[in-house]
């Protein structure tokens, strides 16, 4: 289910929808705290979800709380022992 979340929530993204993407994105973050998923268990969702939140956020012109997602998108993957890749830090960067 949460995989078909996301994508809907990126072809929205890909259609300029931001605030729509935003808001099915936060849905489903506060449904993974709801669950109570621990990120050693699902790391990979959490991350592609405050990723997306990033994203989504840089897109409708809020910068520090895109910077504030994709950090914490890497911070998921450190604290499970992952990589962080070139690609987080990339998109850190922007």
């Amino acid at each position: 289910v949460f995989k078909a979340l996301n994508h809907h929530s990126t072809v929205r993204m890909k259609q300029a929808r931001y605030q729509e993407a935003l808001e099915m994105l936060q849905e489903m973050d506060s449904m993974l705290e709801a669950c109570n998923f621990p990120p050693e268990e699902s790391w990979d969702c959490y991350d592609k979800i405050y990723r997306n939140i990033g994203m989504a956020m840089s897109a409708l012109g809020r910068s520090q709380e895109a910077l504030e997602y994709m950090e914490k998108a890497a911070r998921v993957k450190v604290q499970v022992g992952e990589p962080v890749s070139w690609f987080d830090m990339w998109d850190i960067g922007k």
